[in-house]
């Protein structure tokens, strides 16, 4: 989670010497079949997830993202 937000956040900076391979980076961590609901309420899947990255590039030079009271649980069923 940390790694990845701080992926984004490169993203969002232009911190990106080799836009394709950041990106390819970026999108190792999610599966073909990943969907989810961005916080604009915007539906994402994974090919959607990926041409939002290169939308955002550059977009929030001044960004930064901080991860708070992160938590993992471990449910056995």
């Amino acid at each position: 989670v940390i790694h990845l937000h701080g992926l984004i956040e490169k993203c969002f900076r232009r911190e990106v010497i080799d836009v394709e391979k950041e990106k390819s980076e970026f999108m190792s961590h999610f599966h073909p079949d990943f969907f989810m609901i961005a916080a604009s309420s915007a539906n994402l899947n994974y090919h959607e997830l990926e041409n939002w990255y290169s939308s955002a590039l550059g977009t929030r030079l001044g960004v930064e993202i901080t991860i708070v009271n992160p938590s993992v649980r471990l449910i056995t069923k």
